[in-house]
């Protein structure tokens, strides 16, 4: 994401360590960073403004200034994916060991208690946002916000 987490601890997310092996051989790896708005990919029009799409937060005024001006106020909101590639080749019929190397990353994030935001991640991420209100009042009452952790691993 685009957007850092409040502890965020690893800002690059270019997955450095990750790492493909077939038949204990290097494998290329193609990257591919893609920013969203609304659900559209608007990583064209931040690359024409000198914008890198695996960090739009950190775009100086004159870059945001390149943009419409629909893009330039609402960058709170664009969401950065990065997506790799591999290709391996072989015969009809053979087999093939590949092996994937990676660390997982932790992201982090300030939540309102209770709030939609939070019932979205835990929905999307964990299960019954019911069930995750129940223990988070169990062990706070009236806790404002909470922390989220959450990691995000490379691979789909």
């Amino acid at each position: 994401m685009g957007q850092l987490g409040i502890a965020e601890e690893h800002a690059d997310k270019r997955f450095a360590e990750l790492a493909v092996l077939a038949q204990g051989r290097p494998v290329r790896l193609r990257r591919a960073a893609t920013t969203y708005f609304q659900g559209r990919d608007i990583t064209r029009q931040l690359a024409r403004a000198g914008i890198d799409a695996l960090r739009p937060d950190a775009a100086a005024p004159r870059q945001l200034a390149r943009l419409p001006p629909h893009l330039r106020v609402n960058a709170d909101q664009w969401r950065s994916t990065v997506t790799y590639a591999w290709r391996s080749t072989l015969a009809a019929g053979a087999s093939i060991v590949q092996e994937v190397r990676y660390r997982a990353l932790p992201r982090f994030n300030l939540a309102l208690s209770p709030s939609v935001e939070l019932d979205r991640q835990v929905a999307q991420f964990c299960g019954a946002a019911s069930d995750v209100r129940r223990a988070i009042d169990a062990a706070d009452p009236g806790a404002a916000a909470v922390l989220v952790e959450r990691y995000d691993i490379p691979l789909d």
